[in-house]
């Protein structure tokens, strides 16, 4: 349950993102990533109040954005470099347990009778990578169409014979 914002109070939320990184650290250390124009204080700061944890050390490092060539229909070809990223390894007290993975299920529908993730097309606009190609491997797509269809048939008929 969340509190009670009071009038006349201000209150600041972050504007950023901290995205936990899988790693082979020692178990007392957990590697974040984090944004550039975030310090030590900051992500030290951040990290203990949101989780309630004790940290003891924090690293930062700075990694340079990876280079690519970006081919445009002019046929130049131009290279571009993603944005620059940071990398902070956090030393804390207590040992460190990463959640467990989510349960996926191989053939899940999604429904509440049987849970479990279902496979979404690939993202992408119309053409060639439209999703539209690949919804009909979706499991029970099939069976949902074939109702959608019953349903429309019978609206048909019961509109037109009254």
């Amino acid at each position: 349950m969340g509190f009670k914002l009071l009038p006349g109070t201000t209150y600041y939320f972050p504007n950023f993102v901290v995205q936990l990184l899988r790693s082979n650290l020692p178990p007392h250390q957990a590697a974040f990533r984090v944004p550039t124009f975030l310090n030590k204080i900051d992500i030290r700061s951040f990290l203990s109040q949101t989780y309630n944890i004790q940290i003891t050390d924090v690293r930062t490092m700075v990694y340079l954005g990876r280079e690519y060539v970006a081919k445009h229909r002019v046929s130049a070809a131009r290279k571009t470099r993603l944005p620059s990223w940071k990398k902070a390894i956090v030393t804390m007290e207590e040992d460190f347990k990463f959640p467990p993975p989510p349960e996926i299920r191989k053939h899940g529908t999604g429904s509440a009778e049987e849970p479990g993730a279902l496979k979404l097309p690939p993202l992408g606009g119309p053409g060639k990578s439209s999703g539209k190609r690949y919804r009909f491997k979706l499991p029970g797509w099939h069976e949902m169409q074939k109702k959608q269809r019953e349903e429309k048939a019978a609206l048909q008929k019961s509109g037109g014979s009254s």
